[in-house]
This record gives C-alpha cells, sequence and structure tokens, in this order.
C-alpha cells in the first residue's frame, strides 16, 4: 500500500513556470508548495494506492485500453481478481506453487529448467 499523496515536482524557484506551475497545483495539492534542492514541489493525490486497485481500473474493460489482445481481454473481463488470503488459500493446493514459480519466471514451459 502506497501513501495517499505522493511528491510532484515542479519547475526550478526562478523561473517563468513557477507562476503556472503554481497556479495549477493551488487547487490539487495537497500538501505545499516548498522548494526543494532549488526546485518547487507539492503533493497531489495518487490515482492509486494498491496494486490491486491498480490492476482493478486498469482491466475494468479486458484491459484493451492499454492494449492487451483481444482473446485475453475477454478472458481478463470475465476474470476476478484474487488478493493477499485468496492468492495464499489458492498456494496450499497441490499444483499451484510450482505453476506460480513457472509462470512468474516467464519460461516456455518446452524449455529445459535452468
Amino acid at each position: 500500500m502506497l501513501g495517499r499523496s505522493k511528491r510532484h515536482l515542479g519547475p526550478p524557484g526562478d523561473t517563468e513556470g513557477v507562476a503556472p506551475f503554481l497556479k495549477k497545483h493551488s487547487v490539487d495539492a495537497v500538501t505545499g508548495p516548498w522548494v526543494e534542492d532549488g526546485k518547487w514541489v507539492v503533493g497531489v493525490k495518487r490515482k492509486y494506492v494498491s496494486a490491486e486497485s491498480l490492476l482493478k481500473d486498469k482491466l475494468s474493460d479486458g484491459g484493451r485500453e492499454i492494449g492487451v489482445s483481444s482473446g485475453l481481454a475477454g478472458a481478463l473481463a470475465s476474470s476476478r481478481l484474487l488478493v493477499g488470503s485468496e492468492v495464499l488459500s489458492l498456494y496450499t493446493k497441490e499444483d499451484f506453487p510450482q505453476f506460480l514459480k513457472s509462470f512468474l519466471e516467464g519460461r516456455p514451459r518446452w524449455l529445459p529448467p535452468h
């Protein structure tokens, strides 16, 4: 889980971009502004604070918006995202640990183990 805000770097403290930066972020900044290492900085709200919220949003249409193929997008759109203890409960299944290891390694099954 990430914090609800993140640092957003702006222009150096003495350039013409400062006024537009401060004007734009005077509305959406949750902290700041302040100057750090010669640059303006504000804290802005994160759109996603967890991998779960990011994945749910990006895969809500099956991933089509982010370039997932139509065949896979259909499967993703009708799937359910498992997180936390839901994944752990699968991990106790007989073949799942080996499957997950192979999947995360990204190595084709037909290649010999390294």
